[in-house]
């Protein structure tokens, strides 16, 4: 369903790896679990935060890096103006529910990642 870790990732410490493991736990926990508002609303909160993780020096796997282009590239597509707000408006709540899904499958691989840097 979602891309596989490439073996083209370069040893990342755990303290490294924190970084984008506290912002991916922040969006599934206080975002998406504990979020006012619409599932939409919701998933625009953690996109919102995630969307941060794109920033230069932040370490994450590359497939984490290529779903966050993908949602990246969903985000341009409704522009202008809107970007990623509109982008998680225009979705159902199946939609949603996948989106959600994609981020939990984020967190899930940088914890991996981070588990096997310590290893």
């Amino acid at each position: 369903m979602f891309p596989q870790a490439r073996g083209d990732d370069l040893a990342f410490t755990p303290e490294e790896l924190q970084p984008a493991l506290d912002r991916l736990r922040e969006a599934v926990s206080i975002d998406l679990e504990r979020g006012a508002g619409t599932p939409q609303q919701r998933v625009a909160a953690a996109w919102k935060r995630i969307a941060e993780l794109r920033l230069p020096r932040t370490v994450i796997p590359n497939a984490v890096l290529d779903e966050l282009e993908r949602l990246i590239a969903t985000w341009d597509s409704h522009r202008p103006p809107g970007g990623m707000s509109k982008a998680a408006f225009s979705l159902t709540p199946a939609e949603c529910e996948a989106a959600a899904e994609r981020i939990r499958w984020m967190l899930h691989t940088v914890e991996e990642a981070a588990r096997n840097a310590a290893a």
